[in-house]
């Protein structure tokens, strides 16, 4: 796994309302899209598809926009460094063991998970000494925002 210096500067947006309702009375697809287009400019990604609009209850793992990006990702393999999304619970309602499938999903296609209100952290190499060799191990990597995640 590349480390975050190594990165690729790419990413994708998705963005979910679960009703039309919420569409249009809360958090709508383009204030989602507007907060994230800001974050990858702020942090010099380059988004490289249209954003994954979902209107879909968040409680399944199973959508189809969802399905489609992590599609896109697949066959672009190494061209998506990111999935930006406006918080984490647009990614996903299912709870903890949900958003950690989802996000391992990507994260074993070197692709990670930023959202625009800044909870999720920059993993830490726990072995610099170690160099590139400590990102073969799990116990060598932390995330400061794992558990608030």
């Amino acid at each position: 796994m590349n480390n975050d210096n190594e990165k690729t500067k790419t990413c994708v947006i998705y963005a979910r309302v679960s009703s039309q309702k919420q569409a249009r009375e809360g958090d709508s697809h383009e204030k989602q899209v507007t907060a994230c287009e800001a974050y990858a400019v702020r942090n010099g990604l380059k988004v490289v598809s249209e954003p994954y609009l979902e209107t879909y209850t968040g409680r399944a793992d199973d959508r189809p926009e969802l399905d489609r990006m992590m599609g896109y990702i697949v066959n672009n393999l190494g061209d998506v460094g990111y999935v930006i999304v406006f918080d984490i619970s647009r990614l996903t309602r299912g709870g903890s063991s949900s958003y950690t499938t989802i996000t391992e999903k990507l994260r074993k296609l070197d692709v990670e998970v930023r959202d625009t209100q800044g909870l999720i952290q920059d993993e830490i190499n726990l072995m610099p000494e170690q160099g590139d060799l400590a990102h073969k191990y799990s116990f060598s990597r932390k995330r400061p925002s794992k558990i608030s995640e």
